[in-house]
């Protein structure tokens, strides 16, 4: 498994400088700069987690039931499209941000077992993105140092009927577009589009059902009464529901292709 996800990262961005190198029980990256000091996630028990990033910022749990990466709330007031963006990409309508490649997301997830469903098509007939179930859990601490815990859907308010969003998102996969000299370009490293709540074929993560990413028909909102003040760090623990079926990663998995018929 440990030799399948070094061919996952090499296979994913070999444009990225980085040396992959295995030690026992762990996956560890070595860039070309020095990686800063590892933040702690807010678990029980940090040795019960496999780092997947130089700078401690994702973590695979050794039991592959899994992911959980660090982030910050960047916005507790206004109209969403995404629930979760790469720094400094779509911090305006998303509720938390993160520094950690959404390839390496794409990666962990794979090391849980699963595989990754379809984007969402919008024309010429729309088809709802698919893909195995994630769970998401937020954790952050209050100026006490309290511990609070949440299901991520309370971060989200549906406009009309004020009620949470109730469905679980699902491991869509994002896009991969062949580059001119051959290679495969993860696109939801290019917009820094993680986890949706507008459908769009580029996320992670995405609603299965239809959610405009049109201005004036947006469905949901960030619940503010429920999400701490901007800027407050916090542990995403991204759980997929397994069905049974789902192997450890052993060959290139289907999620390694082009969709022509997405416009991208």
């Amino acid at each position: 498994m440990k030799q399948t996800l070094t061919l996952l990262l090499f296979l994913f961005f070999p444009i990225l400088s980085q040396n992959i190198a295995l030690a026992q029980n762990q996956i560890v990256i070595h860039p070309d700069k020095k990686a800063k000091e590892p933040q702690k996630p807010l678990v029980d028990d940090v040795k019960l987690l496999d780092a997947l990033d130089p700078n401690g910022e994702i973590w695979v749990a050794k039991d592959k039931k899994s992911v959980i990466l660090l982030a910050t709330v960047c916005l507790n007031k206004g109209v969403l499209e995404f629930f979760l963006c790469s720094t400094d990409t779509k911090d305006y309508e998303s509720v938390v941000s993160t520094s950690v490649k959404p390839y390496m997301i794409h990666a962990a997830l794979l090391v849980t077992g699963i595989e990754p469903g379809t984007p969402v098509i919008h024309s010429p007939k729309f088809k709802p993105p698919t893909g195995p179930v994630v769970k998401i859990t937020v954790r952050w601490l209050d100026k006490d140092g309290k511990r609070h815990e949440t299901d991520a859907r309370k971060w989200v308010q549906n406009i009309k009927s004020k009620k949470s969003l109730e469905s679980d998102w699902v491991f869509a996969g994002s896009l991969f577009r062949k580059q001119q000299n051959g290679r495969l370009s993860y696109l939801a490293d290019s917009t820094g589009e993680i986890i949706g709540v507008s459908n769009f074929a580029t996320v992670v993560l995405d609603v299965p059902f239809e959610s405009s990413n049109n201005d004036d028909s947006r469905l949901f909102q960030a619940f503010t009464e429920n999400i701490p003040e901007s800027g407050t760090p916090v542990t995403l623990i991204l759980t997929p529901e397994k069905t049974g079926k789902d192997k450890l990663v052993s060959t290139i998995p289907s999620s390694f292709q082009v969709f022509p018929e997405t416009g991208y």
